[in-house]
């Protein structure tokens, strides 16, 4: 019942906030204490008021779909994948919410351009595991999946912070280097029992400066 409200609570923001591109009703869905981890945007209740004022001022983008493609939700945190056309820009957003008292309390997130448009109809993957499978431990029980995907993502020399599980999808929010540079990865999973049979990451460069002095991560 939790997982559902929250991810009601977090498509309500999206909805009545962020496409509507209203700031009156931001205390209804966040937390006076909101913390704020993606680095174009200052901390807090104001920075996330001054984004939605900048907002305003640009031209609106028509999707013929809902940007939202994929919703997940466990305990506290709410994950989110999006497809969205930004003045003529395909981009690959991930967002990830902590809720505290039915309030959204704090924000994560990561955007990756894609090279082309994508298939709205369907899970952008970027790796297809169906016939062959990706597999897990072996000898591991069945409620010990999470555990499997935290070394999933350490052997691919990954500091894996949080991760989520709902249903046969799963989200983990990671963090490494790639090219020498530091970078945050979301990866989303389509599991088969034990085996990874999708896999689709959202990857960001940590920049040098931020607007705010959270972290990405």
């Amino acid at each position: 019942m939790q997982n559902n409200q929250n991810k009601q609570t977090v498509l309500s923001f999206y909805k009545n906030v962020i496409a509507s591109r209203e700031v009156s009703v931001i205390p209804a869905f966040i937390h006076p204490e909101y913390i704020q981890h993606s680095p174009q945007l200052k901390d807090g209740l104001s920075g996330l008021r001054e984004a939605i004022l900048t907002l305003q001022k640009m031209p609106v983008q028509k999707q013929d779909q809902s940007p939202v493609k994929l919703v997940l939700a466990s305990g506290d945190l709410v994950g989110m994948y999006m497809l969205i056309n930004m003045q003529g820009k395909w981009l690959a957003v991930a967002d990830l919410f902590r809720l505290e008292d039915g309030l959204i309390v704090e924000h994560w997130d990561a955007v990756q351009e894609l090279e082309q448009a994508p298939d709205q109809d369907a899970l952008v993957v970027q790796e297809d595991l169906a016939g062959q499978g990706h597999p897990l431990q072996e000898n591991a029980a069945e409620d010990h999946i999470e555990e499997d995907l935290v070394n999933l993502f350490r052997n691919e020399n990954r500091i894996v912070h949080r991760i989520i599980m709902d249903g046969n999808y799963a989200l983990g929010q990671s963090s490494g280097t790639k090219d020498g540079c530091p970078f945050v990865f979301y990866e989303f999973l389509l599991l088969d029992g034990r085996q990874v049979k999708k896999r689709f990451s959202i990857e960001q460069e940590i920049p040098a400066v931020s607007a705010n002095k959270n972290g990405m991560i």
